[in-house]
């Protein structure tokens, strides 16, 4: 095949624009990118055409018309053999296309093992490849190939496949790295639920951009908090939005606080914290972090309490009240009992529990939930 004569004076940029373009649209979805694979092979004389990505001296056949049997056998065997390999990872740079035959000359490629074992019975002679990215991932590559009979690529030829490559290789690296980043927002998204935090990031405005899953619920149950008109975060039973609109204000502007959201008994206040975000974004974003209550204000079990720490029946309640934020009066009010009996089971506590005052204590009894559940 007369490969020069395949590119006339607009033939290269239309090649070029329309390859570039369904690149970038496969970068958002990436079924695509066999179709590049399949559309690169067509435009350039039907070549066999492959992405593969290499770690570790191994390939992983990403996107490609080559058959699987012969990737196992590279894998297997003949990697080790492979002149242009052994030759382009000393002289390639990534983005630049190489011609095979630049590397090593036809009639050395003829008398070598790779070639009469594994390239003849492909059908595959003439190339021309080069690295797309090379990073902590692995080295990926476009490879195309053809036969004796079709010819080698042409100057012209490679000329379109740099400029092709180019696009190929900043598609696949922006791709990557999109990946990347869902990856660690999945992380951070499961390492959120693990914990049990509630966690939000909103705007200076209090709008919010982002709610993990446990404070979507809370979110959606609206008892204490709520997303009011324009996705703006809302206090419910007649909190002040004062308060929180500013503690979001102090946020934003870089000034760490908390918010204490008072409920009715016999559930306990809920504390907000206020954090800046970190980031490049251009407005300011704030952390808002809480923990979570349970579905229809259920706490954590007295009766696991008393058998790890063996406390009496009153003292693991006297225990969970004051670790739901209960002054004395509340709690002996709340058990039918003397204020000087609520102070003696207490004192029973610290004694069993070994902790030496109420923040202690709530903390313990804080740790022993996430524990058992």
């Amino acid at each position: 095949m007369p490969s020069d004569d395949r590119f006339g004076p607009e033939n290269p940029e239309r090649i070029i624009g329309d390859l570039a373009a369904l690149f970038y649209e496969a970068v958002l979805d990436p079924v695509l990118w066999p179709e590049c694979v399949r559309r690169i092979s067509e435009s350039f004389g039907h070549a066999m055409t492959s992405v593969t990505c290499f770690r570790d001296g191994r390939g992983e056949s990403l996107t490609g018309t080559c058959d699987p049997q012969f990737l196992r056998l590279y894998n297997e065997h003949y990697g080790t053999l492979d002149p242009h390999a052994a030759k382009s990872r000393r002289a390639a740079v990534p983005g630049t296309m190489l011609l095979a035959e630049a590397l090593v000359p036809c009639d050395e490629l003829d008398r070598t093992v790779y070639y009469n074992e594994l390239m003849k019975p492909m059908g595959t002679y003439y190339g021309i490849g080069g690295f797309l990215r090379v990073d902590e991932n692995g080295i990926e590559v476009v490879s195309l190939f053809r036969s004796k009979g079709q010819g080698p690529f042409s100057a012209a030829e490679q000329q379109v496949l740099q400029a092709v490559a180019g696009h190929f290789g900043r598609a696949r690296t922006v791709y990557h790295r999109i990946a990347v980043l869902a990856k660690r927002e999945a992380f951070l998204q499961g390492s959120l639920e693990f914990l049990g935090g509630a966690v939000a990031i909103c705007d200076g405005r209090g709008r919010v951009r982002f709610a993990s899953a446990a404070a979507d619920e809370e979110l959606q149950r609206r008892r204490f908090l709520a997303i009011g008109t324009a996705d703006a975060l809302l206090l419910q039973g007649g909190e002040s939005q004062d308060r929180l609109q500013a503690a979001i204000r102090a946020a934003a502007a870089g000034v760490a606080s908390c918010l204490t959201v008072s409920r009715p008994w016999p559930e306990a206040p809920v504390v907000l914290n206020f954090a800046p975000v970190q980031g490049r974004s251009a407005t300011p974003q704030v952390l808002v972090l809480w923990k979570p209550g349970r579905a229809g204000g259920e706490e954590f079990d007295p009766a696991v309490l008393r058998k790890m720490y063996r406390l009496t029946r009153a003292e693991a309640r006297v225990a969970m009240l004051v670790a739901q934020g209960r002054e004395t009066n509340e709690i002996a009010e709340a058990l039918k009992v003397q204020p000087n009996t609520v102070r003696m089971h207490l004192k029973g506590v610290y004694a069993k529990t070994g902790v030496r005052g109420r923040a202690e204590l709530v903390r313990l009894v804080a740790r022993s939930s996430t524990t058992v559940r």
